[in-house]
């Protein structure tokens, strides 16, 4: 299975796994101005590269994907109002799914 297979099969469980915490994931990563209006940050108080971000509508539609090195903002001012999925990846795997408010 190729790992753009496995990262669609995550924004299947996305809603399920918000907070959730597993020896595969990162805790501690805090997402600000929430509610946002045009750049969301991205804190996270552990050594995590980023990798890969992928923003997701209530619907599970992808809205924003990033993949770049080292993410540390996302610019979302083209996004409608309303709830979203911030779905996080590091280069070794570890991921991490957070909330957010557009307004």
């Amino acid at each position: 299975m190729s790992e753009d297979a496995n990262f669609d099969c995550e924004k299947l469980n996305i809603i399920n796994s918000i907070d959730n915490q597993s020896n595969n994931s990162i805790s501690n990563v805090i997402l600000f101005p929430n509610p946002v209006h045009s750049r969301i940050f991205i804190n996270i108080k552990e050594a995590f590269n980023i990798s890969r971000a992928v923003i997701y509508d209530i619907y599970g539609n992808v809205m924003i994907d990033a993949l770049e090195d080292d993410i540390e903002f996302l610019d979302v001012s083209n996004l409608k109002s309303g709830l979203y999925f911030l779905f996080i990846k590091d280069k070794v795997g570890r991921k991490v799914t957070r909330s957010f408010v557009k307004h």
